[in-house]
């Protein structure tokens, strides 16, 4: 199946389709591409991500991180 994982921060949006067996394997491979995107891009590490299926059902969501704590 298709997936989407997107990163929202601001006015700046990026998506990374791919594929997956499931959305067990989908959350685990998501997991695994913002952690490894995260220490170089703001956007990634700060930003609200959300996985969707390939129908545009959401399968996870994470908030966006705060900047004043």
């Amino acid at each position: 199946m298709r997936y989407i994982l997107i990163a929202e921060l601001g006015t700046t949006t990026n998506v990374v389709p791919f594929d997956a067996e499931s959305d067990t394997d989908a959350e685990m491979t998501a997991a695994f591409k913002v952690m490894r995107a995260a220490p170089g891009s703001r956007l990634w590490a700060r930003g609200e991500i959300t996985l969707k299926n390939e129908a545009g059902n959401v399968i996870s969501r994470m908030p966006a991180k705060r900047d004043n704590l």
